[in-house]
């Protein structure tokens, strides 16, 4: 029957199961029911996620992989934090914790934060290049001159670790009162981001919200 706009990439996904299994996909978990819908698979000892009709994560890669190629300590810090959180019980968007794109975020503007890392996205502002996904509009503009290289870093580098990360986020970062952005690359106000929602998910009482954000 007629499949509509929206339940298109769950059913197709879930169509492409089989076929994926016959070319040596394993499928690690399936999200169907997510904003977007993903599988999580693996082949040959490597992870990966597919999502049909997305092509938001194409740019964030983008930014990610300009990050690791800059400093490769990014990817050593954000698997300790990812295995980390597995072990803990608070890893997955789909169980109500933050995502391993999330958590890669926070590693970036850790490393930000620590002077080890620049701000791609800073110029943005300036000079913006806008792809648009429906009615929602992102500005992903990077600077190409600091992902090209040019960018000096400072001499000593700035000793980042994760355990390091853990310190700031448990002693340093101000929770509620600062933001993580990337996008800065600065400890700045909720203030400082008109446009940030910041409201509890359904079934959330306003005391767990309180300490959620404190």
């Amino acid at each position: 029957g007629r499949v509509s706009k929206r339940d298109l990439p769950a059913r197709a996904l879930s169509n492409l199961q089989s076929r994926l299994r016959r070319q040596g996909f394993r499928i690690l978990e399936r999200v169907l029911h997510a904003k977007v819908p993903i599988l999580k698979m693996s082949c040959g000892g490597l992870e990966c996620d597919l999502s049909l009709n997305n092509l938001l994560p194409v740019f964030n890669t983008r930014l990610l992989k300009a990050y690791a190629d800059i400093d490769e300590r990014v990817v050593t810090i954000a698997q300790a934090c990812k295995k980390w959180a597995r072990e803990q019980g608070h890893h997955g968007a789909q169980y109500g914790h933050l995502s391993s794109y999330a958590f890669t975020l926070m590693v970036i503007f850790y490393m930000q934060v620590r002077g080890a890392l620049p701000c791609l996205q800073e110029w943005g502002q300036e000079f913006p290049e806008f792809y648009s996904e429906g009615a929602r509009t992102f500005n992903v503009a990077m600077d190409e001159d600091k992902m090209s290289g040019r960018w000096q870093k400072p001499h000593p580098g700035p000793v980042v670790s994760f355990h390091d990360f853990l310190r700031f986020f448990a002693n340093e970062f101000q929770w509620g009162e600062w933001v993580v952005s990337v996008r800065t690359g600065k400890c700045l106000s909720p203030e400082s981001f008109p446009k940030l929602k910041m409201k509890p998910r359904d079934g959330t009482t306003s005391e767990q919200w309180k300490w959620m954000i404190h």
